[in-house]
């Protein structure tokens, strides 16, 4: 049977009108989506904070003053010369001792901040812990301290300290006070190594044993009671802190306020302070110039020689004898 022509013309264009209309509904559908959306795209947004609030401090073993103790990092600068209430002479002692190291200007609670460069200490080797990635920080007072210990810190067989903490502005834990560390005046003590060996806290700390090694089951118990004899007999620090004392330190040693008696020689002469004019440096500085000679004195008249005596003439020689004729 054949079709009439207008139908058969409908049935090829079929699949084209199709098409279209099948865009038609998707492209109303999407502009009803839109349309739907729009009280959301277009409502205001939460207002954000103008600066995010500082973390809490969730430490165990301390207390945060208002912030983190890396975010006072960010006011520490290096100078070059010494602020107005820093301890000139104690930094003149460090440089006699030729310890390498960097005065600092802007670190909170600390008098006279220096950050060490310097490896060892009195011959002692100083190491950051694994977790400690801050400077090495600390007040001059107690970086003179740990150098004038070192002779006795290696006559007790210990070679060099891995510590975790030095400066840390921060509070003690559950006291409302700052930390010895908040002062630079603090160090904590993770691990010694020596002829004994690597020791931790942890690991090989004999709680509970006293004395000073001998009573100690292993060697690198009876080194850290060593080392403990010779801070207590020097008077070293005014408190130091083991896992016998509290449960907070029961992963480290702290050695808190070191002793004034800690003392590095004195340097033989001190520069003049810095800042002061030029005229007033050539006024206290002694002049290097040799003194006036005084004048040469004329040079005296030799006195008149004698006259000479003249030579006094030979004697007249006698004549001499006829010789002698011989006789018969």
């Amino acid at each position: 049977m054949r079709l009439p022509r207008d139908l058969a013309v409908s049935r090829t264009r079929t699949p084209t009108r199709i098409r279209t209309r099948m865009r038609l509904v998707v492209l109303l559908a999407g502009a009803s989506v839109v349309t739907l959306g729009s009280g959301a795209l277009g409502a205001p947004a939460r207002p954000r904070p103008a600066s995010r609030p500082a973390p809490r401090c969730d430490s165990s073993r301390y207390d945060c003053v208002g912030k983190r103790p890396g975010d006072f990092d960010r006011d520490v600068q290096v100078t070059l010369r010494p602020l107005a209430g820093m301890d000139t002479a104690c930094l003149a002692r460090l440089r006699q001792a030729r310890i390498s190291f960097r005065m600092l200007k802007g670190v909170k609670g600390v008098k006279t901040p220096v950050e060490v460069l310097s490896e060892r200490l009195g011959g002692v080797l100083y190491r950051r812990s694994r977790n400690n990635k801050r400077r090495f920080i600390l007040d001059c007072h107690m970086v003179e301290a740990l150098s004038a210990l070192g002779r006795d810190i290696r006559k007790a067989g210990v070679a060099g300290f891995y510590f975790s903490s030095t400066w840390r502005y921060t509070m003690r834990k559950g006291q409302g006070r700052l930390s010895h560390h908040a002062y630079g005046l603090a160090l904590d003590v993770v691990a010694i190594d020596g002829a004994f060996g690597y020791a931790t806290v942890v690991r090989h700390y004999e709680k509970g044993v006293w004395g000073c090694g001998e009573r100690n089951k292993t060697p690198k118990g009876a080194a850290w009671r060593k080392l403990y004899c010779v801070l207590a007999k020097k008077g070293a620090f005014a408190q130091v802190f083991t896992p016998d004392t509290d449960s907070d330190h029961r992963d480290h040693w702290h050695l808190e306020q070191p002793s004034p008696s800690l003392r590095l020689p004195a340097a033989a002469a001190t520069r003049p302070a810095t800042g002061q004019s030029r005229a007033k440096r050539s006024a206290t500085r002694p002049s290097t110039r040799p003194a006036a000679r005084p004048a040469a004195r004329p040079a005296a008249h030799p006195a008149a020689r004698p006259a000479a005596r003249p030579a006094a003439r030979p004697a007249a020689r006698p004549a001499a004898r006829p010789a002698e004729g011989l006789t018969d």
